[in-house]
């Protein structure tokens, strides 16, 4: 559903920036930013948008770098210590979301 919402979304706006800040923000909104500001580049936009929808594309560019370039940056993965086939269910504190939300902010 994601992915034919997120083509959606670049049938609409035509570039990628404009896709993700869309998905994050919501088309309406960030349309009526387009229009407020005058352009359709989300880098004239980005001073004009929410902080959390502003820093979305921005961090899913250095996400995508870090991921991709881990190797060169000397960035290794580490085994995790949990059995997923041993584990049942796996509990999350409240207190986790709020951290991981701040974080990606």
């Amino acid at each position: 559903a994601a992915c034919v919402y997120i083509e959606k979304l670049y049938d609409t706006f035509g570039d990628w920036n404009l896709v993700l800040a869309a998905y994050n923000g919501g088309p309406g909104y960030l349309q009526r930013k387009i229009n407020s500001v005058g352009s359709n580049n989300f880098w004239d936009l980005y001073p004009h948008l929410r902080r959390e929808t502003r820093n979305y594309v921005p961090t899913f560019i250095a996400v995508n770098y870090a991921m991709n370039y881990a190797g060169e940056h000397g960035i290794v993965t580490v085994p995790s210590k949990i059995t997923f086939t041993d584990t049942d269910s796996v509990f999350v504190l409240p207190s986790i979301d709020e951290m991981v939300t701040s974080t990606v902010l």
